[in-house]
């Protein structure tokens, strides 16, 4: 028992937020995530992929980090969708940069 917490918990700590296009991967997921948002299976994966630009609105990426962590396993956070509106947690505020 002890072993598989600790390998459960040492995995946890290697593993980066969830992105998209990983989400997305799995078929299931894609469907219900498509449904929840009113939006073509298509349309989130030009968003996840960057296909021409495409990219989520704010609003749109609020509504995914929502409606992943609805349907888990994990969250997609709107950091990854849109670093330029909320950069990822552990970026370094402009004036702590040298």
């Amino acid at each position: 028992l002890a072993l598989g917490l600790t390998f459960r918990f040492s995995v946890r700590l290697n593993v980066r937020d969830m992105d998209l296009t990983t989400f997305i991967a799995d078929k299931t997921r894609k469907a219900e995530l498509a449904a929840k948002l009113g939006a073509s299976e298509g349309y989130l994966w030009q968003i996840a992929t960057g296909w021409r630009g495409k990219r989520a609105s704010w609003e749109l990426a609020q509504r995914i980090e929502q409606a992943t962590a609805d349907i888990g396993p994990e969250a997609v956070p709107k950091s990854s969708l849109r670093p330029d509106i909320w950069p990822p947690e552990d970026a370094q505020p402009a004036s702590e940069v040298a």
